[in-house]
């Protein structure tokens, strides 16, 4: 790929380690050479930021390309707003206590939902003491048990059910092989992404204007 955009340090042009430095993070060539420099710049500060963990994002650029039934969080899906129209996004899982509680308060609505209970567990043990006459208050050893449900069971749950979310990975598909653009979180606006889109992967990905809406 004819390389458009330089990677400056103190005047030095650091396009070339940057690049070898994210690929050794475990992208094939072929995959490197599918991805935008903004991405190979996000995941480069992600590793230099120490906030995030890079390998979680690169595990599903691989299970992206090989097969993404396997991955454990929610399915690829195309995007359908006015801005990143015909753009996919694929999860893949955030670090940190934000990831982990709104992946927690998403299966609780769900449980909700679908059970009749954030914590099912717990709503049909006490369904059953009811059922058997008996009126049983809680003790201080079931606060354990409440927040196992809570915490390690409904984890368990997402997990089996694929539906973890966390962040996205935005690609886009092109004669049937994907050319990843950058990474993007939950919280950031769509029109500022394709913004970024159209200043910096249009220029590598020329084909990416046949796909992208009109604004």
């Amino acid at each position: 790929m004819k390389k458009k955009f330089l990677l400056t340090m103190n005047g030095e042009d650091v396009t070339d380690s940057i690049r070898t430095s994210v690929s050794q993070l475990g992208l094939s060539p072929d995959i490197m050479n599918r991805c935008s420099i903004f991405l190979i710049l996000q995941l480069h500060a992600t590793v230099m930021s120490g906030m995030e963990n890079p390998f979680k994002a690169i595990r599903e650029l691989n299970l992206l390309e090989n097969d993404p039934t396997t991955s454990r969080t929610k399915p690829p899906t195309m995007y359908s707003g006015k801005y990143l129209k015909n753009l996919w996004h694929k999860h893949y899982e955030g670090t940190g206590i934000q990831s982990l509680m709104t992946n927690l308060r998403n299966q609780f609505k769900l449980n909700q939902k679908n059970l009749g209970s954030g914590l099912p567990k717990l709503a049909a043990e006490i369904a059953e003491n009811e059922k058997a006459g008996m009126k049983k208050y809680f003790e201080p050893e079931d606060a354990y048990k409440i927040a196992n449900e809570f915490t390690i069971t409904n984890f368990q749950r997402r997990v089996e059910e694929k539906k973890i979310t966390g962040h996205w990975i935005i690609y886009a598909n092109y004669n049937k092989k994907n050319y990843y653009l950058c990474l993007a979180k939950h919280s950031d606006d769509d029109k500022e992404i394709r913004q970024r889109i159209d200043s910096i992967c249009l220029q590598e990905f020329p084909f990416l204007k046949g796909i992208l809406s009109s604004l």
